[in-house]
């Protein structure tokens, strides 16, 4: 499996860097005139605080807002966010498959259960994020970073990678059976016990937990280790 690890080819890859949501003059949100609901536009508009736990929405936009110290929704299905921040935020066990984040930004959140399979994450950055136990089983991953989060045991299976970094990130016990990857790097991450280990063909290592990484290609091929 061509795993790189040198610094051969990098000049060619494309730089991995999202844009970055560009928010113009925000309005204070006010409920329930700002509330989530289903195929509701929600726009121009800073969420500070509200707690949103157990509201179930289908088919909402979310364009060019801020939600800071916001617990998130239950279900966001079918849901397009474009050009957000979110900021300290609750996004535990929220169900928010077959939708689309664009051009945004997560940081010092939680995204504990989070489910976002067949999605579309594009230009994205996720920063000092709990991201453990998360599903993104069949989605497109394409500019998107993960810099100082917990990825443990998240799920990656065939998802299609494009364009991404995960930085100093634990990813032990993370599933990637299936995925498909161009320009994808691993920086100083922990790969203890990886999934589908195999299929990081094509994927660039640079640092980090390279004999866990080691020990999980082993197991996959049936080769039994004695330290």
């Amino acid at each position: 499996m061509p795993v790189r690890n040198s610094a051969k080819g990098r000049a060619a890859s494309t730089r991995i860097a999202p844009a970055a949501p560009k928010l113009p003059a925000l309005r204070p949100a006010e409920l329930p005139a700002d509330a989530f609901e289903d195929e509701k536009h929600l726009g121009g508009l800073d969420y500070l605080g509200q707690d949103m736990a157990g509201v179930r929405v289908e088919a909402t936009e979310i364009e060019q807002c801020r939600f800071d110290n916001v617990t998130m929704p239950a279900a966001m299905r079918r849901t397009s966010v474009y050009g957000t921040e979110f900021t300290g935020c609750d996004f535990a066990n929220l169900h928010a498959d077959s939708g689309s984040l664009l051009q945004s930004r997560i940081s010092s959140s939680r995204l504990t259960g989070m489910s976002c399979t067949a999605g579309t994450w594009r230009d994205v950055t996720v920063e000092s994020s709990r991201v453990n136990l998360t599903f993104f089983g069949y989605s497109k991953l394409q500019m998107v970073v993960f810099r100082d989060c917990e990825l443990t045991q998240a799920d990656f299976e065939r998802v299609k990678f494009r364009n991404v970094l995960f930085e100093k990130c634990d990813l032990s016990g993370a599933q990637f059976s299936g995925a498909e990857m161009v320009n994808v790097r691993f920086v100083d991450c922990i790969m203890a016990n990886l999934r589908g280990v195999t299929d990081l063909r094509g994927a660039t290592i640079q640092g980090g937990d390279l004999l866990g990484l080691a020990a999980a290609l082993a197991r996959e091929a049936g080769i039994s280790v004695e330290w």
